[in-house]
């Protein structure tokens, strides 16, 4: 298995606000099945016209996010 930690947000207490998200996300993969995925994620990476290294989730639309959440799963992909 393979085991990628994430975190987003500042992780503060909010100043002037009622709320402020932070949080740490794993994805955890098959070994065997991590060239196939990565490949796949590339390929539709560059269906959606984005040539960036780090795909922001924040950047992401519904559709988009719908598309990666069905590769993980077929690759059988835990978040």
């Amino acid at each position: 298995m393979r085991i990628y930690i994430d975190e987003g947000g500042t992780f503060q207490v909010p100043i002037g606000k009622d709320h402020l998200f932070s949080i740490v996300a794993a994805l955890i993969i098959p070994a065997c099945k991590e060239t196939d995925l990565f490949y796949q994620f590339l390929r539709l990476r560059d269906a959606w016209g984005n040539q960036a290294i780090e795909i922001k989730g924040r950047e992401l639309g519904e559709t988009q996010i719908a598309h990666v959440i069905d590769l993980l799963i077929s690759f059988d992909g835990l978040f």
